[in-house]
């Protein structure tokens, strides 16, 4: 709760009234889409959780918990989990929801509180051909934009896992410290490394000319959806 919105938590309420819609006639708790899994996280019971990762904060207590998968290998290592049970994040499952068009020949996704603390950096970087993505706009807005671009740097981790999910190379950047756990945790899911651009050095031209672009490779990328397309088959 807040003032502000952050599009990859906003990611649930689009995905899980779609594909699973009688979640919302049960009591319990769902954990999916998002870094959930540390000492802050409820001990309501039943819980269910669905590809959450960890990355901030002590591990939670998972007694009871049903867990059907987690984001990626360092979050099972952290709580303990069979490797079985690191898949991906399923914002994979984004795959096919939206259409490609090239209109945006490369975008930029801040994290939400760096354009909070920067409100100008959009007409700045669009005077240099960089279309300003701000994830803190509605879910559908956030996709059809990032679907609308060639390459997208990002700073924020769900834009990097929806790029992905979409096919778009993207290039990671950080401005913040303390959030690279959760990026190198979905990385090894996908089989790639993290090697982000720093801002403090980089500019955002830098990273579009000079950083290395990311794609995830099309059999682990397949092998990944179908894993959490038979979870979400199971779960019905």
């Amino acid at each position: 709760p807040g003032e502000h919105t952050n599009y990859g938590d906003e990611l649930n309420e689009v995905l899980w009234p779609a594909l699973l819609p009688s979640l919302y006639k049960k009591d319990g708790v769902f954990v999916a889409i998002g870094t959930h899994l540390d000492d802050r996280l409820t001990t309501e019971r039943p819980m269910t959780i669905f590809g959450a990762g960890a990355g901030y904060g002590l591990p939670p207590d998972l007694t009871g918990a049903d867990v059907r998968f987690v984001r990626g290998p360092k979050t099972a290592q952290v709580l303990d989990l069979p490797e079985s049970k690191a898949i991906t994040d399923p914002a994979i499952l984004f795959h096919e929801w939206y259409g490609r068009h090239s209109k945006h020949k490369c975008s930029f996704m801040p994290r939400w509180t760096s354009i909070l603390s920067d409100p100008g950096l959009p007409e700045r970087l669009a005077a240099g051909g960089v279309f300003t993505i701000d994830p803190t706009w509605p879910v559908d807005r956030v996709m059809m934009e990032l679907a609308d671009s060639d390459v997208l740097i990002t700073e924020a981790l769900h834009g990097a896992v929806v790029a992905d999910a979409f096919r778009i190379p993207w290039v990671p950047v950080y401005s913040e410290q303390g959030h690279w756990f959760k990026w190198m945790d979905w990385c090894a899911s996908m089989d790639l490394p993290y090697d982000p651009v720093n801002m403090s050095i980089c500019s955002i031209a830098w990273a579009r000319d000079k950083g290395k672009r990311f794609l995830s490779n099309e059999g682990t990328f397949r092998y990944r959806l179908n894993q959490v397309k038979h979870e979400v088959e199971k779960m019905r």
